[in-house]
């Protein structure tokens, strides 16, 4: 059981090379997905499924904008943020495998 939970707390903590990069271009400015494309070279398909995972992290937050249609404007959250969930998660996995 334990090992399950430190695989847990491994893969929460865990960011692919192309999660880094959408991490960094954003940090710069928020950004739709297709202006994501246009600046990263990356594929659509790998741009979402780093995105989907970096919101779950809460590493990125997700916004919705109409313009003329819905589209979502992505951003990085702050620092302060992001630390305080990593440690907030962390917290959790302690208790968990006491």
């Amino acid at each position: 059981m334990a090992k399950q939970k430190n695989g847990n707390m491994l893969s929460y903590l865990a960011i692919g090379k192309s999660e880094v990069k959408l991490f960094n271009i954003l940090s710069k400015q928020p950004m739709t997905i297709k202006q994501i494309i246009k600046f990263s070279k990356l594929s659509e398909r790998t741009i979402r499924t780093c995105l989907t995972d970096l919101v779950k992290k809460q590493f990125v937050k997700k916004e919705a904008i109409i313009e003329g249609q819905l589209k979502y404007l992505y951003h990085t959250n702050s620092t302060k943020s992001i630390i305080d969930n990593i440690q907030e998660k962390l917290s959790e996995f302690e208790k968990a495998s006491r």
